[in-house]
C-alpha cells in the first residue's frame, strides 16, 4: 500500500494537483480526515467528504484557522517543541483536548524552516505505523510542492511590494489607474481600505522573518492583503467589506503574534477611496515619530485614540488650525446641517456637564431618554468607540477649538 501510495504522490506533484484533490486522496487511503495548514495555523485544505465528530476540528474549520488559544492547548509537554525536533509525526498529548478525537500531526518543511502542518484524526480507523509512514511522505512532498510554489511567489511578492510602495508614495494617485493594475495582478480592493504599520521595539531587530506570517494572518480578516518594508517598518495595504470589521485587525490572534513577536503594531484609520491610502501611510508613519517604544505596555496602537495626543503636538508646534481637525465632528456638523438634528449641541453639553447625561439633559430642557438617544445616534455616525476616553478627548478638544473658532468669526 505505501508503494502505490508514494508513486501516487509523486504523480500528482508532477502534475501539478491542487491541495484538496491530494487531501481527498490521502483521506480516501489512509481513511481518516486530515487538515492541511501554513505555518501561522490558516487552513489549506481538509477532508470536506464525511462529518467529522470533533469539536476542535469544526471550531477551525469555522474560523478557517487554529486560534492562539488552540495552538497554546496542544502544547502539552512542550508538542510544538518536540515536533519541531522530531523527523516523524507525533501524537497530540489526549491531555490537550480531553474528549475529543486522537489526533497526529506532521510538519511540513523546506530545507529546516517550518512551512506548514498536517492533522490527521483517528475517527474512522485506528491509526497505526504505515499511516504514520504515510502522513511523513505526504509531509515531504507537499514541502518540494511548497517549495516551488514560494519561488513564484516571491516574484509575485515583489511586484506587489512595487505596487504597494506606488500607491502609499502617490506614484499612482488616481482612483481608476490602481484598481486597474490591481486587477491585471488578479488583486481586487474592496469597500474600505487602512494601512497597518509593523516594526520591531528593539530597532536591532531584524523583522523581515515575520512579515510573511503576519501578512497571512491579515489575510483571514481581509479581501486583500499587500505590503512593502523599507527595512525598518513594514506597511500593510488591507482592504476589507465592512467598515466594522476593522476590529477584526486587532483581534486576539493579531495581539497574540505581535506581543509574541516584540512589535509595534499601528493602524491608521479606514478610508473608502484607495487613493486616499497615501494618507493613511502618513497616519501611522506620524505615530511611529510620535511615540516611543517604551510607550507603556501597549503594542498597538489606532490613529483615532491617539489623535488628541498628536492635536497636542502639532498645537505645540503652532501647526495652526488644521492641528485641531477632527473627522468626528465634522461629520456631526455636517449631519447637523442636513438632516437639522442637534447632535453637536447635545455633545457640547455633555462634555460641559462632565459627561452626566442628567445634568446635560437639564441644561437642554430634555428628557433624559432623549439625550440617550442622541448620544446613540452620535456612536452611529462616529463608527468609533466612543466609551474610549482618548476618542473622547480628540472630540472634546476639537469641539473646544471649533467654537473659539466660530465665536472670533461672529466677532470679526
Amino acid at each position: 500500500m505505501f508503494y502505490q501510495f508514494s508513486l501516487e504522490l509523486v504523480s500528482m506533484l508532477a502534475r501539478n494537483a491542487s491541495l484538496p484533490s491530494i487531501v481527498q486522496y490521502v483521506d480516501q487511503m489512509l481513511g481518516n480526515p486530515l487538515m492541511i495548514t501554513d505555518e501561522t495555523f490558516s487552513v489549506l485544505a481538509y477532508s470536506q467528504n464525511r462529518p467529522v465528530p470533533d469539536p476542535v476540528w469544526k471550531e477551525i474549520i469555522q474560523s478557517q484557522y487554529s486560534s492562539p488559544k488552540l495552538v497554546d492547548q496542544t502544547n502539552v509537554n512542550e508538542f510544538w517543541k518536540r515536533l519541531e525536533n522530531s523527523s516523524v509525526p507525533l501524537f497530540v498529548d489526549d491531555e490537550a483536548f480531553k474528549g475529543c478525537v486522537k489526533r497526529v500531526v506532521a510538519r511540513i518543511r523546506i530545507g529546516s524552516k517550518t512551512k506548514g502542518y498536517i492533522a490527521l484524526l483517528e475517527c474512522e480507523k485506528k491509526i497505526d505505523d504505515e499511516d504514520l509512514k504515510a502522513l511523513q511522505m505526504l509531509a515531504e512532498i507537499l514541502g518540494v510542492k511548497f517549495n516551488e510554489e514560494n519561488a513564484i511567489s516571491e516574484a509575485v511578492g515583489q511586484i506587489r511590494d512595487r505596487f504597494a510602495k506606488d500607491i502609499l508614495t502617490g506614484v499612482i494617485d488616481s482612483e481608476k489607474v490602481i484598481r486597474d493594475r490591481a486587477e491585471t495582478m488578479k488583486l481586487k480592493f474592496s469597500k474600505w481600505h487602512m494601512v497597518i504599520s509593523v516594526k520591531a521595539i528593539q530597532p536591532q531587530k531584524y523583522i523581515s522573518q515575520y512579515l510573511d506570517d503576519l501578512c497571512e494572518i491579515l489575510k483571514r480578516h481581509a479581501k486583500l492583503c499587500i505590503y512593502t518594508s523599507d527595512g525598518i517598518a513594514a506597511y500593510y495595504i488591507v482592504s476589507f467589506s465592512q467598515k466594522s470589521d476593522r476590529k477584526k485587525f486587532i483581534g486576539p490572534d493579531i495581539q497574540s503574534y505581535v506581543k509574541k513577536n516584540g512589535c509595534l503594531y499601528y493602524v491608521s484609520r479606514p478610508t473608502d477611496r484607495v487613493r486616499n491610502l497615501l494618507l493613511c501611510y502618513r497616519e501611522v508613519c506620524e505615530m511611529a515619530e510620535t511615540l516611543e517604544p517604551e510607550f507603556g505596555e501597549h503594542n498597538i496602537f489606532l490613529y483615532d485614540c491617539l489623535a488628541p495626543f498628536e492635536m497636542i503636538v502639532k498645537a505645540c508646534s503652532g501647526d495652526g488650525e488644521r492641528s485641531y481637525y477632527c473627522r468626528g465632528l465634522e461629520q456631526l456638523l455636517q449631519t447637523d446641517k442636513s438632516q437639522g438634528t442637534h447632535y453637536v449641541e447635545t455633545l457640547r453639553s455633555f462634555f460641559r456637564n462632565n459627561q452626566n447625561v442628567s445634568a446635560a439633559a437639564e441644561e437642554l430642557y430634555l428628557h433624559r431618554n432623549t439625550v440617550n438617544y442622541r448620544l446613540s445616534k452620535i456612536r452611529e455616525i462616529l463608527e468609533d468607540d466612543f466609551d474610549d476616553y482618548r476618542i473622547r478627548l480628540h472630540l472634546q478638544m476639537a469641539l473646544i477649538w471649533y467654537d473659539i473658532v466660530q465665536m472670533n468669526k461672529n466677532q470679526g
